[in-house]
């Protein structure tokens, strides 16, 4: 994913409207800097990351905006679901494993965070994986498997992961609108894992 800077006279219009009330004092546009990337699965909305450097370690928030609405990425499902909801969403075979690294990126499941797991099988703390991260997994991981309801306009996908505190293989929904549903999952023992890719070599 490709960051631009944005400028400052642009930095200081956007800081009134994006900041939660209890965030503004945090940033300024003498101690803050931002910056915007687009993501494919979305029309005229752009991901923003405005980041405090004044404070150690720096400090982000990231939000999504059209440069009318700013909606900022709160942990939930909410505005990713407003943005969906307003008809910006493309969902199609080439760009719904960008949506769901970017949705597991920051939206937990029910059962806490998911960690995408690498090729080598390697479980990679939450802070190491950024949207890029969980794509390159999502793309080059042999056992990721994709198919699409076309009656229910549902994609599911079949991917190994951490989740719930356990390695497990699970089944990912995401239906015509977004909305992503860990569907199922079965824990996946450590022997058939490594068995599995044995095999796969």
């Amino acid at each position: 994913m490709q960051w631009y800077p944005v400028e400052k006279e642009q930095l200081v219009g956007m800081l009134e409207k994006v900041l939660p009330k209890d965030m503004p004092a945090m940033f300024s546009g003498r101690n803050s800097e931002a910056r915007c990337a687009r993501l494919p699965f979305y029309t005229n909305f752009l991901i923003y990351r405005l980041t405090n450097n004044a404070t150690l370690p720096a400090f982000s928030v990231d939000f999504l905006s059209d440069s009318h609405q700013f909606l900022y990425l709160d942990g939930t499902s909410v505005p990713i679901y407003a943005v969906n909801q307003s008809g910006d969403l493309i969902l199609n075979e080439n760009t719904v494993l960008d949506y769901m690294a970017f949705h597991v990126h920051y939206v937990p499941g029910p059962e806490g965070e998911i960690l995408l797991i690498d090729s080598k099988k390697k479980v990679l703390p939450v802070g190491a994986l950024d949207i890029d991260r969980h794509r390159e997994m999502l793309y080059t991981h042999r056992d990721v498997k994709i198919s699409y309801d076309s009656d229910a306009k549902v994609y599911t996908i079949r991917v190994p992961m951490y989740y719930g505190g356990a390695l497990v293989k699970a089944v990912i929904k995401i239906d015509s609108l977004g909305h992503l549903e860990v569907a199922d999952y079965q824990m996946l023992l450590k022997a058939s894992f490594e068995e599995s890719e044995m095999k796969a070599k």
